[in-house]
């Protein structure tokens, strides 16, 4: 996946496109959003601004899916995760 990144980043962001329009549902929802997360991780390693607008627009597509408020328990911890190994330098898999 890196190494598609670092060759044709519009491929990574089809497929995140993709998934956001065609997979993503009620009950897929914890099986898709951590590849999400990983992909967008890939996708934005080296920004952190476009990392972050990536998450939200994950979420803002999440939050479609579900008919009633709901803490994505599997966002935050991956975001706590990454934070925590950009903070040690070291690259985070949450997978």
């Amino acid at each position: 996946m890196r190494i598609i990144n670092k060759v044709d980043p519009a491929i990574i962001d089809g497929q995140i496109s993709m998934i956001l329009q065609t997979v993503l549902n009620e009950t897929s929802n914890a099986q898709v959003i951590p590849y999400l997360l990983d992909v967008t991780l890939i996708r934005h390693a080296e920004d952190g601004g476009n990392y972050a607008a990536g998450i939200i627009d994950l979420i803002h597509h999440v939050e479609k899916t579900t008919s009633k408020p709901h803490v994505f328990r599997e966002i935050v911890e991956a975001i706590l995760t990454d934070i925590r190994a950009s903070r040690k330098g070291t690259r985070p898999f949450h997978s």
